[in-house]
C-alpha cells in the first residue's frame, strides 16, 4: 500500500512536469534521515459486514545514490472485524526507487478528466501548500473518488489522500501525513 502510495506521488509529480526530459524522484531532493509518518485508515462494508483497517507507517530516507533512492518504510496494522481486533508485528521494508525517470505522455484517455487545483493543508500545526488532483472513476458498477494533496516541501511529496466508493461494496481510505522531518 506505502509503495502504491510513493509511486501515485511519483507519477503525478511526472504529470506535472511532462515537458521536461527527465524527471528527479520525490525523494532526491532531499538528505538521508528525512521522514514523514502517515496514518491510514481503510474501511470497507459488504452485506452488512465492516471492516476496518488501521496503519502507520513511517518512510524514512536512508540513501540517495546517482542512480536509486532508498526508503525504508516501517508500518504497524490493526484490522477490526466481526467484532475482533488483530494487531499485526510493525514490519520494516527497504523500497528502492530509481533517482530519476523519463517523463512520458500518454493519450487522454476517453472519460472525465482529473481535476486539478491548490490548496493549504495543515499538519502538525504547520500550514502546507499543495497541488491536488481529483479522479473520478466508475467501473462495473462501483463508482470511485479519489483525491491526493502533494508538496515539493515534503519528502516524498504526499501530504494527504481521501478515497470513496459505492457500488456493492462501499468503501473509503484517508491516508493523511501526521509528522514529518526535513534534513
Amino acid at each position: 500500500m506505502k509503495r502504491l502510495v510513493s509511486a501515485a506521488a511519483f507519477l503525478f509529480l511526472a504529470g506535472l512536469c511532462a515537458n521536461a526530459e527527465e524527471i528527479k524522484n520525490v525523494w532526491a531532493s532531499f538528505k538521508p534521515g528525512s521522514w514523514v509518518k502517515y496514518h491510514t485508515v481503510m474501511v470497507s462494508e459488504m452485506a452488512g459486514n465492516k471492516t476496518e483497517v488501521v496503519s502507520d507507517a513511517t518512510h524514512t530516507l536512508k540513501e540517495v545514490t546517482d542512480t536509486e533512492v532508498t526508503v525504508e518504510v516501517e508500518t504497524t496494522t490493526t484490522t477490526k472485524m466481526g467484532g475482533q481486533e488483530f494487531k499485526s508485528p510493525a514490519q520494516k521494508t527497504e523500497v528502492k526507487y530509481p533517482r530519476t525517470s523519463e517523463a512520458q505522455t500518454a493519450a487522454p484517455a476517453d472519460g472525465p478528466k482529473p481535476e486539478q487545483g491548490e490548496e493549504e493543508i495543515t499538519v502538525a500545526g504547520k500550514k502546507i501548500a499543495c497541488k491536488w488532483i481529483k479522479v473520478k472513476t466508475d467501473t462495473a458498477g462501483t463508482k470511485m473518488e479519489t483525491q491526493t494533496y502533494f508538496s515539493e516541501s515534503i519528502p516524498g511529496s504526499m501530504v494527504k489522500t481521501v478515497s470513496k466508493g459505492e457500488g456493492a461494496m462501499t468503501m473509503s481510505t484517508t491516508i493523511e501525513l501526521v509528522g514529518y522531518e526535513v534534513k
